[in-house]
């Protein structure tokens, strides 16, 4: 009788998940269902609204630059795309050479090809969108057409940004050239790091000031821009590009990648939070006088490749491919070119954030239109918690389970970047003072979306829309009926 019991609970517990199963998958259907209606809609009415834009024969050049990992990374020799497609993983060809003399000299086959789309797992049904929203906008709403007057940048992000400068000047001299209008000034759309790329070439145009020790800015590429849009650019640095050198990277779409992959790449060290600035605090929530951008720190407390664990087996690897004496030789050799390597690479990254805030922020403002569009919806890391394991071994932590540090440990952003990054809000030192500066901007809009859905958001949509076409004045679009499925669709309060 208690087997009979048994079995017949076991069944009722089946049908039961059974039901369940169907019913979140029919939630999530009808959950998904309605967000595509929803975007639908908004599509058209953006469309309608824009349709006066569209009309406008000679609309004003704009291009886009994304940010990190946003750009097809490809072997220049075979043409083998090395980055871009879903599950391939991220490979050893994305290893950047770090025994150069300089960063410029660690070269390989590796170049951008063009910004990614979507990630496609089932082309149709299970897609990514990354880009793709931005530029259907722009096309279909906005009415721009590519290589006429929408661009891309597409630019090799693990390497140093000011490689990208000058690549994106060549680019825009290029556009001045094809379209005979030697006096062109282009609307500068970026995402993240893009926005970093475009500040500079605005102060510096290509010239590399990264050896002056007190650049001054020319403004020589803000002769070339009619305004820089930036969207979650970390203008004060991210703690998340920290935290990604450190541990390593690891994304559903594309694989992981090693911290020793992520060591290899200068980008990553150029949008670390500023120097100076307090990042990190002790278990009991005091902050530590602990110099991100001095080398010997990254050996004392052990990130990135100087963890004790990573060198352990990095040497234990050596010296059973090579033998004890010859492993042993080639570990240290290797850790000789580590050094050399992040004093070199921080080196170069502090010297990338003073270039960007060099110079008079008046004159700044007056040179340059800026505007930010940036996340505040969700905690983004802008700390780590520095103390000891049980082995009195240093740890460096980005989480925590207790209340009273999340506070410190967080700040609000898009999970990325924090509000007060994308408005460039620090603090230096000038003169013994400390003095705190924000980047001059004509306009800072915030909404809550994270930082990866951000160039989707169709608020952001409109918005920038506006903004590129706001000296343009044509005919308003004639108002139009709304069904009532549209007008539910609209609605802000829904059953989903």
């Amino acid at each position: 009788m208690n087997k009979q019991k048994k079995h017949g609970f076991f069944c009722l517990l089946g049908r039961l998940l059974k039901y369940a199963a169907i019913f979140f998958i029919l939630y999530f259907a009808l959950r998904v269902s309605a967000q595509i209606f929803r975007d639908q809609a908004a599509e058209r009415a953006l469309a309608h609204l824009y349709a006066g834009y569209r009309a406008i024969p000679k609309k004003p050049a704009t291009m886009f630059i994304p940010g990190m990992m946003a750009s097809i990374l490809k072997d220049r020799t075979t043409g083998k795309v090395v980055y871009g497609n879903v599950l391939q993983g991220l490979i050893e060809e994305l290893d950047l050479p770090i025994d150069g003399k300089t960063l410029l000299d660690n070269q390989d086959e590796i170049v951008a090809g063009e910004i990614v789309s979507k990630f496609k797992w089932i082309p149709g049904i299970l897609e990514l969108d990354i880009n793709e929203r931005v530029r259907q906008g722009a096309q279909k709403i906005g009415g721009f057409k590519a290589g006429q007057d929408g661009f891309s940048f597409a630019w090799d992000w693990r390497r140093d940004l000011v490689e990208a400068v000058q690549q994106l000047d060549r680019k825009i001299e290029e556009i001045k050239k094809k379209t005979g209008q030697p006096e062109l000034k282009i609307n500068l759309l970026c995402h993240s790091a893009g926005g970093l790329i475009a500040r500079y070439y605005a102060k510096y145009g290509a010239k590399d000031v990264l050896n002056d020790p007190a650049p001054v800015p020319t403004y020589e590429g803000a002769k070339n821009i009619n305004k820089i849009i930036m969207l979650g650019t970390p203008n004060a640095g991210s703690m998340e590009s920290f935290a990604t050198l450190h541990q390593g990277l690891w994304l559903p779409s594309i694989g992981g990648a090693t911290a020793e992959m992520i060591f290899s790449m200068p980008a990553l060290y150029q949008f670390m939070p500023f120097e100076g600035k307090k990042v990190f605090i002790d278990p009991d929530g005091k902050p530590l006088d602990v110099d991100l951008y001095d080398p010997a720190n990254w050996e004392t407390y052990g990130w990135s490749v100087f963890a004790p664990e990573r060198q352990r087996k990095d040497l234990a690897r050596l010296i059973k491919r090579h033998g004890e004496a010859e492993g042993k030789k080639r570990f240290h050799e290797k850790l000789a070119i580590q050094r050399r390597y992040i004093a070199l690479a921080l080196s170069r990254a502090q010297r990338f954030q003073a270039a960007l805030w060099a110079g008079d922020l008046s004159e700044e403002r007056r040179k340059v239109r800026y505007i930010v569009f940036g996340g505040d919806r969700a905690p983004t890391l802008q700390a780590a918690i520095l103390g000891r394991d049980d082995k009195k071994m240093w740890k460096t932590t980005f989480k925590t389970d207790r209340s009273e540090l999340k506070d410190i440990l967080y700040g609000y952003g898009d999970m990325s970047v924090t509000k007060e990054s994308v408005l460039g809000r620090h603090t230096v030192e000038i003169n013994g003072v400390s003095v705190r500066q924000e980047l001059p901007l004509s306009h800072s809009v915030f909404f809550f979306s994270n930082h990866v859905d951000m160039p989707k958001d169709m608020t952001f949509l409109d918005n920038v829309l506006h903004i590129i076409f706001e000296e343009y004045n044509p005919q308003p679009a004639p108002r139009r009926k709304h069904g009532l499925l549209r007008h539910f669709l609209n609605e802000e309060r829904s059953f989903f």
